[in-house]
């Protein structure tokens, strides 16, 4: 995750340099699937105006990531590079809770802050026509600082653009940090770890080792020489320099993070002279053999392809004594408004259940209100988790079954909130997206007057709903034989530019309209008198104030025959069923 002015610090000791043909590169996955999109977004600013535009216009869809992921590796093999192996994380050590929780906040801050100065117009959208071109002679970059925090699937996008190609079998999701993994191969290899990451200068290679480590943003590609320049750390050469150990360098860096370079360096040279002569030193006590202990070269190899943070309450299942705790992705959404994170929440409670049988409750660390909090999740008993499990399965089976499933979900939502849902031509919009056929609109409405916060929260929940599906297919693979799966939507769907140029089809609307019905309990159809026509957009008043005021009053009444259960905004439990009661049914 990186020490703080670490790699500024060391930087100067780092040498210029070409690397050789056939170098053997390892390759910190997170890292690379940032870096991609951060070339991406500022190839895609160099070539439209940004200033003061909509940050959901102008993310780069998962699509453009994917193909930009697979023509990098392919632009540094051009140059004769080996891409010998790529990593992703499997779990974080607890020691890293922190650091996590304070990046969490960090996010949340700039969301917040875009929010308050955007709370009732969004800005103008950028042209958004204009081809991306990266990793070639004709890319132009130009520096694009984004209000928000990066999208929350540029990982799972990674791993499915590599799963899908030549790089599959370097690949792996390994069972700890992805740093440990690469610099032991690279160690080992005398390679070179590619990354974006510090940390990786803080491990220690063995005797004669010549292996380095070279930052994203400091490799150069010279498309007419097929060279690849960068400034390359030797970590060893730099301790052998220094006569001091850099884990320990870092472990100051890190306990006095506003101490200049020379006082550590200083301080460092002393400590180390005490120990030599015998003294004792309190400075290499418990909590530095701990953090040492982060640095130690790990052992075993890489499974499956799976998202970090579900590969990391995948290897919470069988541990005793460890805190169970899940860490959401930071969703793009309105903080104003009860958490997206509050879909589909049943479905992530069966698979944690599916984990964790017996076990009272389990964490999930994700906004809440106005702050980053643990909610409590339920543990469903054996017997209910099968009930729930066979009849998603059988509804799994059907045709679209995901698009009337999430729209379900974000209905019910706000039904159980007893709050209006969105406007109808929101919802058919998402119901569009998620069919899979979705054509962008190309009339003349700019896409900027149609960003609304309501049209922003509701595509935060489709993908909180996605991403559940996800998790739970995930833990299928790894509790139930493989004749029970669930197929989830590929991760380009989410695509945030088609969702609001969605042109919904006949279906889509008749769709929404099911679902509106089922959940406000009106009876015949001619209840949505005043939605649209086909093919017709209606104005949010209209639709909010003759859809479903009616409709609504119906399920007041209907209630009393069938309560609907009552959940707030907040609220923390699994629920009662209902969901995978109607599915069954």
């Amino acid at each position: 995750m990186g020490i703080r002015h670490l790699y500024t610090n060391l930087r100067p000791y780092a040498r210029p340099t070409t690397l050789d043909p056939g170098t053997e590169i390892f390759i910190d996955g997170p890292g690379l699937a940032h870096h991609v999109y951060e070339q991406c977004f500022s190839a895609s600013a160099s070539q439209s105006p940004r200033a003061n535009t909509n940050p959901w216009d102008n993310a780069i869809p998962y699509s453009i990531l994917q193909d930009g992921v697979i023509k990098y590796l392919r632009m540094l093999e051009s140059c004769g590079a080996k891409i010998a192996k790529i990593y992703f994380d499997g779990a974080l050590p607890a020691s890293k809770r922190p650091t996590r929780i304070s990046r969490l906040e960090e996010s949340l801050r700039r969301l917040r802050t875009f929010h308050a100065s955007h709370a009732h117009t969004l800005p103008m959208c950028a042209d958004r026509s204009a081809r991306v071109e990266v990793f070639s002679e004709m890319a132009v970059y130009a520096p694009a600082p984004s209000p928000l925090p990066a999208p929350p699937f540029l990982v799972v996008a990674t791993l499915k653009a590599l799963s899908r190609s030549g790089y599959v079998d370097r690949t792996s999701t390994v069972p700890g940090e992805a740093e440990g993994y690469a610099a032991r191969d690279a160690i080992a290899a005398g390679g070179v770890v590619l990354t974006c990451d510090s940390d990786l200068l803080l491990f220690r290679g063995q005797d004669g080792c010549d292996w380095g480590v070279v930052m994203f943003k400091d490799l150069e590609v010279d498309f007419s020489t097929g060279k690849i320049s960068t400034v390359l750390f030797r970590p060893d050469d730099i301790a052998k320099g220094f006569d001091l150990e850099l884990a320990f360098l870092g472990y100051l860096s890190q306990c006095e993070p506003h101490a200049g370079f020379s006082a550590l360096r200083e301080r460092c040279a002393r400590i180390a002279e005490r120990e030599r002569s015998g003294g004792n030193v309190e400075e290499m006590g418990r909590k530095w053999r701990e953090f040492a202990a982060e640095y130690a070269l790990p052992e075993g190899d890489g499974g499956r392809l799976v998202d970090p943070k579900i590969g990391e309450i995948l290897s919470l299942r069988g541990s005793v004594g460890r805190k169970k705790e899940m860490f959401l992705p930071m969703l793009w959404e309105d903080t104003s408004r009860a958490s997206a994170w509050d879909v589909c929440r049943e479905v992530r409670a069966l698979a944690y259940s599916l984990l964790f049988p017996g076990e009272m409750s389990l964490e999930e660390i994700s906004r809440k209100g106005h702050g980053i909090s643990g909610t409590p999740v339920e543990i469903v008993p054996a017997r209910e988790v099968n009930r729930r499990l066979q009849a998603m399965i059988s509804e799994s089976r059907e045709e679209n079954w995901q698009e009337r499933y999430i729209v379900q979900q974000i209905v019910k939502t706000f039904a159980a909130r007893n709050q209006t849902p969105p406007h109808t031509s929101i919802l058919e919009s998402a119901a569009r997206l998620l069919s899979g056929s979705n054509n962008p609109t190309t009339g003349k409405e700019t896409a900027s007057a149609r960003w609304t916060w309501e049209r922003i929260q509701t595509f935060a929940m489709v993908q909180a709903a996605w991403y559940s599906l996800l998790m739970l297919s995930e833990v299928l693979k790894e509790t139930t034989s493989s004749t029970v799966t669930l197929d989830v939507l590929p991760v380009e769907v989410l695509d945030g530019r088609c969702f609001v140029d969605a042109w919904p089809g006949v279906g889509d609307r008749a769709l929404v309209r099911e679902v509106l019905l089922e959940y406000s309990g009106a009876e015949e159809e001619e209840d949505m008198e005043g939605d649209t026509e086909a093919g017709e957009r209606m104005p949010e008043e209209v639709d909010r104030g003759e859809v479903w005021k009616e409709v609504s009053g119906k399920a007041r009444k209907k209630r009393r025959r069938g309560p609907v259960e009552e959940v707030e905004a907040e609220t923390v439990g699994i629920g009662g069923g209902n969901m995978f009661a109607a599915l069954a049914g």
